[in-house]
């Protein structure tokens, strides 16, 4: 966030359909990625779910959804 700026950008696969499991084939590795991005970039990640906004840091919401070789990729020292 240069010179205090903050910049907020919804990002989301573009799928709409449901499915009976948590993620849709490849949904997971998309998420994956863009958490491994953001977090590099030391960027702050947002979910909104039921009107609720959760932030946190990439590695943290990594670890949370028992993905810790996310957290390893950010910061190899977490």
């Amino acid at each position: 966030m240069p010179d205090g700026e903050t910049t907020w950008r919804v990002e989301t696969t573009g799928c709409d359909s449901e499915t009976s499991r948590t993620w849709a084939p490849g949904h997971d590795g998309k998420l994956k990625g863009h958490l491994i991005r953001w977090g590099v970039a030391g960027c702050w990640v947002f979910k909104t779910s039921g009107g609720v906004v959760t932030g946190q840091g990439a590695a943290q919401w990594g670890r949370q959804l028992g993905w810790p070789d996310v957290a390893e990729r950010i910061d190899p020292q977490d």
